[in-house]
């Protein structure tokens, strides 16, 4: 096989979590911030779109969209600590559901079997990156990846991923030897940034035809199509 390191985001790609991102920054804002402009109760997230950010920048942007004001740093620390101290909770609620997308494990199976070294490049800080995997026995199946707060932005995260798999591999691995996939054409224009090759898969908020648009290498409708074996050279599954 042509790639020596394969690189995954998280949420819509590989699992959902049933909102429980969302929900543990909203107590979290709640309980650090009870009084700002009478907030009595969570802040309403449900309009706003984390997809593709960093766990950062969304942190920064709720804030300002709250506040009117950019957060300071130890604010978005504490926010950050309270938001990873609530998540474990949340991801054991049954009011959402936790489910890993299909396709994902058959596909992990046969990139090992390939001698694929696999990956994260995700928004999600490591700590909580941990935390969802884990929910769904998954987090032992990667072993390397940039997190949120590797860098300002997406493409900043996946050139850490890289270096980190490079180092596993023994030389450096460049970028066009990484298949990475993801769920948003935020996703696709990171690898794009770093000069690589993308698989987007329509398991997010984005249909195919909107993933097309952004011209990643293949998009499917779930990572369970063959048409992603063919893409890889692999087995089918």
């Amino acid at each position: 096989m042509e790639f020596r390191l394969a690189i995954f985001d998280i949420d819509g790609t590989l699992i959902r979590t049933g909102g429980a991102g969302l929900r543990s920054l909203a107590r979290a804002f709640r309980k650090l911030f009870p009084n700002h402009r009478g907030l009595h109760n969570d802040p309403d997230l449900s309009e706003y779109s984390p997809h593709g950010k960093t766990d950062p920048l969304i942190f920064r942007e709720i804030f300002r969209d709250i506040t009117g004001r950019n957060p300071k740093d130890s604010e978005t620390a504490e926010l950050i600590g309270e938001y990873l101290a609530l998540l474990p909770e949340e991801l054991s609620r049954r009011t959402g559901r936790y489910e890993i997308l299909p396709g994902v494990l058959p596909l992990l199976d046969h990139l090992e079997k390939a001698g694929v070294l696999v990956g994260l490049g995700t928004g999600n800080l490591r700590e909580g990156a941990e935390m969802k995997l884990k929910k769904g026995k998954l987090w032992h199946r990667f072993r390397f990846g940039g997190f949120g707060a590797d860098g300002k932005n997406r493409s900043d995260v996946l050139r850490t991923a890289i270096k980190r798999g490079s180092a596993l591999v023994g030389e450096p691995v460049p970028p066009e030897r990484a298949i990475f996939f993801g769920d948003t054409t935020r996703d696709i224009e990171a690898v794009h940034a770093v000069g690589g090759r993308i698989i987007a898969v329509a398991t997010g908020n984005e249909t195919t035809e909107e993933l097309r648009k952004a011209a990643p290498a293949l998009a499917v409708e779930t990572l369970s199509s063959p048409l992603v074996a063919s893409f890889l050279r692999l087995e089918k599954f």
